[in-house]
């Protein structure tokens, strides 16, 4: 087994725990229900996010003082409807992450009482940073303008760094909760915790991770041939 020198070790755990602040919070957030965006339709939102549990995580290493820190930010989305059933969407975050990701509804319509949906996304900070969730989205819709989600995910984390990738994966299993509320203009409350499946070189510096956020999406275009229901509709 390769040893590594403690001064690299520490100088990538750094690196890695910036990098899970600046872009994995948002990545793996929910703020949506299991409904897709209709077909030919179009959605956009922007919310703001406030990360919590990421540690110094040099301080803990060194058995110091463990330190928590956060950052709030902002993140833009766009989606647009390829079905009924599915859809295709991109993110970007004031941290400077980019990602893709799709939905696939596989029970429900837009006037369902619950709904349940698969997915999955990718994200990337400046091509150094990876990652993606695979979510399963359930929601239910007790009034046609309120929905309240869950949404379960699994997350891996890729770092490409200094020589060290092929020691950098990480995962964590994600939960996500919230209600949305509006028709073709919806606001939106958002929770999320990350908890880790391992350690990184033996070492458990990642903690649990808590996103808490905010935001706002508009539909855009009419809709048309994507009112005709489902037939797999509850």
């Amino acid at each position: 087994m390769t040893v590594f020198p403690t001064s690299r070790l520490l100088f990538f755990i750094l690196v890695s725990s910036l990098l899970i602040l600046c872009a994995g919070c948002g990545s793996y957030s929910c703020m949506q229900t299991a409904r897709t965006v209709d077909a030919g339709q179009g959605e956009v939102g922007i919310g703001i996010f406030y990360p919590y549990g990421v540690i110094n995580a040099i301080a803990q290493v060194a058995d110091k003082e463990k330190k928590n820190f956060t950052i709030p930010y902002i993140q833009v989305s766009g989606k647009y409807g390829l079905s009924n059933q599915m859809d295709i969407g991109l993110n970007l975050s004031t941290f400077g992450q980019l990602g893709i990701e799709g939905k696939y509804m596989l029970l429900g319509d837009k006037e369902s009482l619950f709904c349940l949906a698969t997915g999955a996304g990718i994200n990337t900070f400046f091509f150094y940073y990876y990652d993606f969730h695979l979510p399963v989205y359930a929601s239910i819709h007790p009034l046609p303008n309120l929905g309240i989600y869950v949404s379960p995910k699994y997350i891996g984390q890729f770092v490409s760094l200094f020589g060290l990738s092929s020691r950098s994966y990480f995962d964590y299993m994600g939960l996500s909760g919230g209600v949305m509320f509006g028709d073709r203009i919806k606001v939106g409350l958002d929770i999320t915790a990350a908890f880790p499946l391992g350690k990184v070189y033996s070492v458990e510096v990642f903690p649990n991770l808590y996103n808490f956020g905010a935001g706002i999406k508009w539909t855009i275009g009419k809709a048309g041939e994507s009112e005709r229901r489902s037939n797999y509709r509850f």
